[in-house]
């Protein structure tokens, strides 16, 4: 892992270690979770929480997987591990809180609202003979849990990505490579895009930046801007090469 540094461009080394396989998004309080991932030797995969000012890499002694990450505040995290559950820093330690208990039918990713408020999952209920998507809700003040009564996107395909818009008004959510947006307040689908890569929202929430990849030799993937509202790609630039979206204020 190393540090960038943007006004002298100095690339600094902070760990050196072959196993190191992730890194969380940082918390208010410069914090971020390592993944250090053995897989010769899974019993020695190991967590660090590593302080950006300080450069401190304290191990973390808990034996568990924990994955797609969203912090609450300095020192509490939400992540899939053994639920959807939400963990509290506490020096070396980690304490578990399980919100939603993981299950068979629990499909994909989970996001968080921007006001850090609410957790939006995907699950799969069988119905006849195949398995259907639904959106639940948790409430992380009243530890309320919501199926919500909306239809999504029938494609059997995992669901790869989910994101609130920054207003909360919107959900974005991407099965396999098609991309869908419903509104979470009454549940109405308001687009769908095929052949998407990757996706971010622009901070007006008016708008999806997402790369499109056509899946075929004939015609070159592109970057395009999409109103949420009507469903139409405004802007579009064709890329010579894969693209990856970073946007600064949100990761879910």
């Amino acid at each position: 892992m190393v540090q960038f540094d943007l006004a002298s461009g100095e690339i600094t080394e902070l760990i050196s270690d072959p196993h190191l396989a992730r890194m969380s998004a940082v918390s208010s309080a410069g914090h971020m979770v390592v993944d250090f991932a053995n897989i010769t030797d899974p019993m020695a995969t190991y967590y660090c929480l590593f302080n950006v000012n300080t450069l401190d890499c304290v191990r973390l002694e808990r034996g568990i997987n924990i994955n797609d990450m969203v912090w609450l505040n300095s020192n509490e995290f939400v992540a899939i591990s053994t639920g959807i559950s939400k963990f509290v820093v506490d020096g070396e330690n980690l304490e578990e809180q399980i919100l939603v208990p993981i299950t068979a039918n629990i499909r994909g990713r989970f996001t968080v609202s921007h006001d850090l408020k609410t957790i939006f999952l995907i699950f799969t209920v069988l119905e006849g003979e195949r398995y259907k998507p639904k959106l639940a809700s948790f409430d992380l003040a009243t530890q309320a849990y919501t199926e919500l009564p909306y239809e999504l996107s029938d494609i059997f395909a995992a669901i790869n990505a989910m994101s609130v818009s920054p207003d909360n008004r919107w959900l974005a959510y991407k099965a396999g490579l098609q991309l869908n947006v419903l509104d979470l307040t009454t549940g109405a689908a308001l687009l769908q895009q095929e052949n998407v890569l990757e996706f971010v929202w622009t901070p007006d929430s008016a708008s999806i930046i997402a790369t499109i990849d056509p899946q075929n030799f004939s015609e070159p993937m592109s970057l395009v801007k999409i109103d949420v509202a009507s469903g139409q790609i405004t802007q579009s630039v064709e890329l010579e090469s894969m693209l990856y979206l970073i946007t600064a204020y949100g990761s879910q």
